[in-house]
């Protein structure tokens, strides 16, 4: 009963990051948009709900696993560490991408009067980025839980994840240039 339960809280947490992602996504869609610093602003504002859904989420996800993992699985798989190292990823990715990039654009709407500078341009397109190659890799943890393969196969795996994720960052960030010309 215990570890039915265990796996209800790590299945529907994880639902609850892929909710987060979902309501990114909303944001970064109301972002590119924002024309004006006020709507930059409210833009970046919707990024709370982000937080909120998605660190709720990632901690009941965290513990949930770890727990079992270690009881249940005693960490014999090797899709367990190949999708905690995803994880590890994931978090570095939006730590650095996203929430350094939030800031600069919080710094930027602060001293100007538009929202659509080009420090601000470049910031949403990082902020694309950082969304898409964060999916990727979720999708790849997705894979991992469901499928649980072997040692070659997990590897395989995360490789196509970050692959597929950089491929995808490196599209989100493509064409910045014509919208920071277009920002001037």
């Amino acid at each position: 009963m215990v570890q039915s339960l265990l796996l209800f809280v790590h299945v529907a947490s994880a639902m609850g990051i892929v909710a987060a992602l979902g309501i990114e996504g909303l944001v970064l869609l109301q972002l590119g948009r924002a024309r004006l610093v006020e709507e930059v602003r409210s833009a970046m504002g919707s990024f709370r709900y982000v937080q909120r859904v998605g660190a709720a989420s990632l901690i009941a996800t965290v513990l949930s696993g770890i727990y079992l993992a270690t009881v249940y699985w005693r960490w014999e798989g090797p899709w367990i560490g190949t999708a905690f190292i995803l994880l590890i990823a994931n978090a570095v990715v939006g730590a650095v991408m996203s929430g350094r990039n939030q800031a600069a654009i919080g710094r930027a709407t602060a001293a100007q009067g538009s929202g659509r500078s080009p420090d601000v341009e470049r910031s949403k397109a990082t902020l694309r980025a950082s969304f898409v190659i964060r999916a990727a890799l979720i999708l790849g943890i997705v894979f991992l839980m469901t499928v649980k393969p072997g040692s070659d196969l997990s590897l395989l795996v995360a490789a196509v994840a970050v692959l597929l994720g950089l491929t995808l960052g490196l599209w989100a960030l493509r064409g910045r240039g014509e919208r920071l010309e277009q920002a001037k």
